[in-house]
């Protein structure tokens, strides 16, 4: 498991200065400051809530601050064999979903995995308890593999944090966003 810990806004933008040489330097001891104006801050606030998506859709599992979200995530099984559940506000990304009648991870499809999601149409090529699919909307799932019996047992999601309350990161994390050019 990764070590994860927040910054702020600015503590983030400071950090991703002064590793892009950004931050005023003075040889000798002097000092030197530097005064940005209210709209550059927020130009470059904004700039980096998607350095923060992007390095979160880009970046291996391993790499990733991830909560288990679970718990908020109930199931509707329909006729057809898909479980719909909704997701909570603020999921980025998810990693993983386990249920409790599975024998195996979901495997996670996007709506870009067309050929996937056109074999969960068909009753002997859609997902199963041994192999199971999740396909992730944005602000729904499908599982595939599911009873009326189920329920998720482990949903691992990358979550946006709440607006002021910084950014949760892993060193691999923050040094992808720091690799950024903003």
């Amino acid at each position: 498991m990764n070590r994860t810990f927040t910054l702020t806004t600015e503590q983030l933008l400071t950090h991703w200065r002064r590793h892009r040489l950004y931050e005023p330097v003075a040889p000798g001891g002097a000092e030197l400051s530097l005064t940005l104006s209210p709209s550059t801050e927020a130009c470059m606030a904004a700039r980096l809530e998607c350095a923060y998506a992007r390095a979160v859709s880009e970046a291996p599992a391993d790499e990733l601050p991830l909560t288990d979200i679970a718990p908020l995530l109930t199931l509707a099984v329909s006729t057809d064999g898909a479980a719909r559940t909704e997701l909570p506000q603020g999921v980025l990304r998810i990693v993983s979903v386990e249920c409790s009648g599975w024998y195996a991870p979901a495997r996670i499809a996007t709506p870009a995995d067309t050929a996937l999601i056109a074999r969960q149409t068909n009753i002997y090529s859609r997902g199963t308890p041994w192999q199971p699919v999740a396909i992730v909307y944005p602000q729904h799932m499908l599982l595939y593999g599911c009873t009326a019996a189920d329920t998720v047992s482990r949903c691992m999601a990358v979550v946006v944090p709440e607006p002021d309350s910084g950014f949760t990161l892993t060193p691999a994390l923050l040094a992808r966003i720091c690799s950024y050019d903003l």
